[in-house]
């Protein structure tokens, strides 16, 4: 994992973007030292175990641009 940061930060990719990277491009793998064989999913699914993904989601509620503005007006409430 600190190789993985460490291509972050030499490559300024935010930890998105880094995800997208390792996925698409053998040679960061390789330097991390994940396998490309994807043996992990195989032994998953060996088990029969399913993953599933989520989502995270930013609810932070700020401030409305204008005073007068009805839409945003419930979240004073």
């Amino acid at each position: 994992m600190f190789r993985a940061l460490l291509l972050a930060v030499w490559y300024d990719l935010p930890d998105m973007k880094l995800d997208e990277a390792l996925d698409d491009c053998s040679s960061f793998r390789r330097f991390c030292g994940f396998s490309g064989t994807g043996t992990v999913t195989a032994q998953l699914k060996a088990k029969a175990i399913t993953v599933k993904a989520g989502m995270l989601v930013d609810a932070t509620i700020i401030a409305s641009a204008s005073e007068e503005d009805s839409d945003a007006r419930w979240v004073k409430h």
